[in-house]
């Protein structure tokens, strides 16, 4: 994350979060934002935010402290119990992560441990809701409403109105669309252990060099066992 200002969006929608007085922190890839428990950053409502259909959000969040009778959300579309769209909050005094959309949460089944990272992600494909810690689903419901964005509401990173956040924050996304189990685990992996993940093998030999104008190819493993 960077060390000051705002955080830049990695895509071409140019949704830049700001307003957090946050510092930039090592991360699980590169940098992340760290938080003091002081205030949030804000993304402005935007259509691309804006999703009706199927979606994937989450991230990379990791608690330094967590209040007790606070929501502690680290991603939030929206912002309060009467007009939210969807994310993540950890409210202490219940035990687990909650994944929230549309003005309701339910309990994903895991609870952090302090100053450890983990991989929080949700999907719904408009039949269903999945929720994922580290690349494993916990849980998951039927659903079948529209998600509602009539609050013009703008997302929330590190905290909200439920509470701030005293931890970091490292790889937020929100994804149009509803992505496999597969495809959760291979990010997971990706980013926590990408030499797990992806191995290279030159068969060159273990000099790494051949006689030139001999072709090498280099020989891609992947894991996606879950």
């Amino acid at each position: 994350g960077e060390a000051s200002g705002s955080h830049l969006d990695s895509t071409a929608y140019g949704n830049t979060a700001s307003g957090g007085t946050y510092g930039g922190t090592a991360g699980v890839v590169d940098g992340a934002a760290g938080y003091s428990g002081a205030a949030y950053d804000s993304i402005n409502n935007s259509g691309s935010l804006n999703v009706t259909a199927g979606i994937t959000f989450g991230g990379w969040v990791q608690y330094a402290t967590a209040a007790p009778g606070e929501k502690n959300p680290f991603l939030m579309k929206g912002d309060n119990e009467g007009a939210n769209d969807y994310g993540f909050l950890y409210p202490v005094n219940n035990g687990t992560f909650w994944l929230s959309m549309n003005n309701g949460s339910t309990a994903i089944n895991f609870g952090p441990l302090l100053n450890t990272w983990y991989y929080i992600m949700g999907t719904y494909d408009q039949t269903t809701v999945r929720a994922y810690v580290n690349g494993r689903q916990t849980a998951s419901w039927a659903y079948s409403s529209a998600i509602n964005n009539s609050y013009a509401s703008a997302c929330r990173i590190g905290g909200g109105t439920w509470g701030k956040l005293n931890g970091k924050v490292d790889e937020c996304r929100v994804m149009s669309t509803a992505v496999s189990s597969n495809w959760i685990w291979t990010s997971y992996l990706n980013m926590a252990s990408n030499s797990t993940f992806c191995s290279f093998t030159n068969n060159a030999g273990a000099g790494g060099t051949a006689p030139l104008g001999t072709p090498i190819s280099w020989l891609i493993s992947h894991s996606l066992t879950g």
